[in-house]
């Protein structure tokens, strides 16, 4: 198989990868994922990808038009700090240890600082 969904519960905890043989059979994973995933109290976040193994490496999967596999989700974007729904997804995105969007963020939120307080929050443990 040559393409693989990755999940990150909780981030910044590592991901967890799951071989697919094709896109479309990664993007029912990740909604079956999803559905789980939000029954369980224990989760109060998630991020998905899917990549795909080229020349010997694993890389983001895109289609021919540019678009990730949220697009075939049916992916609202929406500003992880204010929550505004956005047409498409924006330039300002916060990337951890993987190729994919841990969080979206909107123009406002990272002009004003806003996105990069969210991000504090989320990273730095309560205790620091």
């Amino acid at each position: 198989m040559n393409h693989r969904v990755w999940v990150v519960v909780n981030p910044p905890a590592e991901a967890i990868s799951y071989d697919v043989a094709t896109p479309e059979e990664g993007a029912r994973l990740i909604e079956k994922l999803t559905q789980e995933q939000l029954a369980d109290p224990s989760i109060v976040a998630n991020v998905f990808g899917l990549e795909v193994l080229e020349g010997g490496e694993w890389h983001e999967w895109y289609d021919e038009e540019g678009r990730g596999i949220d697009h075939y989700r049916g992916t609202d974007y929406s500003c992880a700090s204010c929550g505004q729904l956005m047409e498409e997804e924006p330039d300002y995105e916060f990337s951890g240890t993987r190729e994919g969007n841990i969080a979206l963020f909107c123009e406002g939120c990272v002009e004003t600082g806003n996105a990069f307080e969210y991000l504090r929050e989320l990273m730095v443990p309560p205790h620091l």
